[in-house]
């Protein structure tokens, strides 16, 4: 978007800006850093559930200048942040929903294990920070790599974690501050590492750079004062109840939340994948119906209904229950009429087919999907349990769930 058009100025000047301004915006959003969105990509890729009529020149414009306008709103409200120059996160407490993808609704400690694993949640110093450019195919990233003294491990999955870690974050400059930007969203904070100072953090190992990142900088950094006091530059109330408290209550919360035959039921691709309202059933699968839905003359896709009645379900509502016959769209596979294992998800009052695991006639279990599926492998590691056993590890899950989950 080089100009703007004449009906673009006019409909940009009633709305309170003039065409100079938004000029002026976009050339400040095309730098080296961020190059230039590609609005109409986004605004395809928003929009492709219906098709526009060529001539609908005006519905493109007003959609452009839409995505222009909420550019401007994202740099306003970064303003405050730049001007009291302190460390502050999002705070939001909410979805964030964005161009480059969704962030997660965020309300404390649970979210540590909630949304995905860590690797381990550690007590840190920073020893030094220094800015990185990283070479992509695409663009540079820019980076700010903290090396980290390790100094107590709050909790582990399990892995290795050595004594210096160095953790990475991603940044970009905003009038002359380097700032955490975040990838999923495209909004900015301050949550950045500084040398000296101490923190809680959860990590993750990034084996494909050979790094580790702090996971949920942009909502929370425990912060350990020099009186081993705690702040935790959230707004969010989950995180900043410990604000002004000693670091170790903090590592106590974690482990009370963190033990338990309950969450290391949960803490399983098979126990997350309960999350959501999600279903898990033993079923008896009567009898697979096969169709073909045409969206249009260049798309169209096979599906499943399956038949089936529960003969064991865990779930979090009254219906369905066990006994009650029910149909279930899969698309990925169809599955033979026998007994199962499976993981329901309904929507719009239609059952969906995840995870499936087939029961053999002595009882125990194996998975019907395969590694490239990739989601739908979580009872890979359960072979050979039985289906009570499955049954058993779904309670607990869904009751940790029940106590953590917002």
């Amino acid at each position: 978007m080089n100009e703007l058009s004449r009906l673009d100025a006019e409909l940009i000047k009633a709305d309170g800006m003039n065409t100079e301004a938004v000029q002026e915006l976009l050339e400040e959003m095309a730098t080296e850093d961020m190059p230039q969105p590609d609005y109409e990509k986004i605004r395809n890729g928003l929009f492709a559930t219906k098709k526009k009529p060529a001539h609908s020149r005006r519905y493109r414009q007003l959609a452009a200048i839409a995505a222009c306008a909420a550019a401007l709103v994202l740099c306003i409200t970064l303003i405050p942040s730049l001007i009291n120059n302190h460390i502050g996160g999002s705070g939001s407490g909410g979805f964030w929903d964005g161009i480059f993808g969704t962030r997660h609704q965020i309300f404390g400690l649970s979210d540590f294990f909630i949304w995905e694993e860590p690797d381990a949640i550690v007590h840190v110093r920073v020893l030094s920070t220094e800015d990185r450019v990283r070479e992509t195919r695409s663009w540079d990233i820019h980076e700010q790599v903290s090396t980290l003294q390790i100094l107590s491990t709050i909790w582990s999955s399990g892995g290795y974690t050595p004594d210096t870690i160095r953790v990475t974050q991603p940044i970009r400059s905003v009038t002359d501050e380097w700032i955490l930007f975040d990838v999923a969203t495209g909004a900015d904070n301050t949550h950045l590492l500084r040398a000296g100072n101490e923190y809680i953090l959860p990590i993750e190992y990034l084996a494909w750079l050979g790094e580790w990142s702090p996971m949920f900088a942009e909502d929370v950094l425990f912060e350990v004062g020099a009186d081993g006091r705690l702040q935790s530059n959230s707004s969010i109330r989950g995180f900043s109840r410990f604000d002004g408290r000693r670091a170790q209550s903090l590592a106590d919360a974690i482990n009370r939340l963190a033990s338990g035959e309950d969450f290391h039921a949960f803490n399983t691709g098979f126990g997350r994948s309960l999350r959501f309202g999600r279903v898990f059933a033993e079923v008896t699968v009567l009898s697979v119906t096969h169709h073909t839905r045409v969206l249009d003359e260049d798309y169209s896709y096979d599906y499943s209904l399956h038949s089936m009645k529960l003969d064991n379900i865990v779930s979090d509502t009254r219906r369905p229950r066990r006994g009650d016959t029910i149909t279930a769209k899969a698309t990925h596979r169809s599955y033979e009429p026998g007994r199962y294992l499976i993981i329901l998800e309904r929507v719009d009052d239609v059952f969906y087919i995840g995870a499936v695991a087939r029961i053999n006639e002595d009882g125990t279990i194996i998975s019907t999907d395969t590694e490239t599926e990739g989601l739908y492998c979580v009872f890979h590691e359960f072979e050979g349990f039985t289906a009570a056993q499955m049954i058993r590890e779904a309670e607990r899950a869904k009751a940790w769930i029940a106590r953590n989950v917002r």
